[in-house]
């Protein structure tokens, strides 16, 4: 059973979703763009995004591993 908490976020979550996707629709047919072009911003955007959590992954990794060589020559 879900507690409320988990329920609101999850609640929230979806309406978050929802919106998006009914801004999405309302600019494909309201200022007439083609779905093509959508699709191409949607993968510039994915790989925008994943560019940058693959950074941040990659310097929090080089910053453990120089904690961790600086606290072993102690």
């Amino acid at each position: 059973m879900m507690s409320k908490a988990n329920r609101r976020y999850l609640r929230s979550v979806l309406m978050l979703v929802a919106a998006m996707g009914v801004m999405v629709w309302t600019a494909v047919d309201l200022f007439s763009i083609p779905i093509a072009d959508m699709r191409a911003l949607f993968i510039g955007t994915a790989i925008g995004v994943g560019a940058v959590i693959v950074t941040a992954a990659v310097i929090l990794m080089l910053v453990m591993a120089l904690r961790r060589l600086i606290t072993k020559s102690r």
